[in-house]
């Protein structure tokens, strides 16, 4: 009789301290997470903002001139951005297959070489702790 008459807080089967510890960790987590969505957000959205306009360092801000996609109509065009994404691309392409030809050779070492293993295992994992 007294279960019906006092009210707990359960959600989803939580207790109330339970309940009480995840309001408390949002309370502690939400004004960072604020934050940083704040910190990461005002300058993508005022990039954008820049992109379809016309920009230049002694133009004042409120008097760009709007050029809509003309901005990205000229870089497609241009070599000046398809010279540096090849180039891009072709060092991300080498450095990935390198680093996974040396990392898959070392593997094969390691797993072969009975002695020395553990130094080696030891040398490889130190620099990342």
């Amino acid at each position: 009789m007294l279960d019906r008459l006092v009210a707990t807080p359960k959600r989803h089967g939580m207790t109330v301290r339970q309940v009480a510890e995840e309001r408390f960790a949002w309370g502690l987590l939400g004004p960072t997470l604020l934050a940083a969505c704040v910190i990461l957000a005002l300058p993508l959205v005022f990039s954008l903002y820049l992109s379809f306009r016309v920009w230049d360092l002694s133009v004042v801000p409120s008097r760009l001139t709007w050029v809509g996609l003309q901005n990205y109509a000229g870089l497609l065009h241009g070599e000046e951005f398809w010279r540096p994404l090849r180039f891009t691309l072709l060092y991300t392409f080498c450095s990935v297959l390198g680093e996974f030809v040396l990392g898959f050779a070392l593997a094969l070492l390691l797993h072969r070489a009975t002695v020395g293993r553990t130094v080696f295992t030891t040398l490889l994992v130190l620099p990342m702790m």
